[in-house]
């Protein structure tokens, strides 16, 4: 994890981070073998938990302030499962670079059009009168970010975690989740 060009709020707040992405290397290493970056950034709304933007360099960034409340409950879990959301998402932006660079990708070419062309539409979390945008979760990049998530968390935690999933979600993710821990199963993670 390369987090030199960054500000880290205390060597708690690094620990933490740095032993998410080492107690999870295993599983994202699957398909990301590629350095890091991350920062810590503040927002005041503590469910905007951490982010990637492919145009500020894909530096995974980390909301201080969800750091701190999570770190009042005593439990990481949730600060855990939206980072593997975005390293998803980095994996992403990998394979859209070099499918545009015409570079070998690891999957689906159709799949990585279809990622370029709904990051051209910008879908918010939240429509503007307040209510959940399902447009947002039921694009397949959120969705593959989601179900690569949930299945670590699934794997690794069972039922002591139980991660949120949109309700627009159905059978077919569900369906992703478990291709995702029979992968893990299967290399014995």
């Amino acid at each position: 994890m390369a987090n030199s060009d960054v500000n880290i709020y205390s060597s708690f707040d690094s620990y933490i981070i740095e032993s998410i992405f080492k107690d999870n290397y295993p599983f994202y290493s699957l398909f990301y073998t590629e350095n890091i970056k991350w920062q810590i950034y503040e927002d005041k709304n503590v469910d905007i938990i951490a982010t990637v933007s492919s145009r500020k360099g894909n530096i995974l960034s980390i909301n201080m302030n969800s750091i701190m409340d999570a770190q009042n409950y005593g439990d990481y879990k949730g600060i855990e499962y939206y980072i593997l959301h975005e390293i998803r998402h980095l994996y992403q932006n990998e394979q859209i670079k070099k499918y545009k660079n015409k570079e070998y990708i690891d999957l689906d070419e159709d799949m990585v059009k279809n990622w370029i062309q709904e990051k051209k539409i910008k879908h918010t979390r939240i429509n503007p009168d307040g209510s959940i945008n399902d447009d947002f979760y039921l694009q397949d990049k959120e969705k593959d970010a989601y179900a690569f998530a949930y299945a670590v968390m699934k794997y690794r935690y069972e039922d002591s975690f139980d991660p949120y999933i949109p309700d627009v979600y159905k059978k077919p993710f569900l369906l992703l989740v478990k291709k995702w821990i029979d992968i893990f199963k299967k290399e014995d993670l």
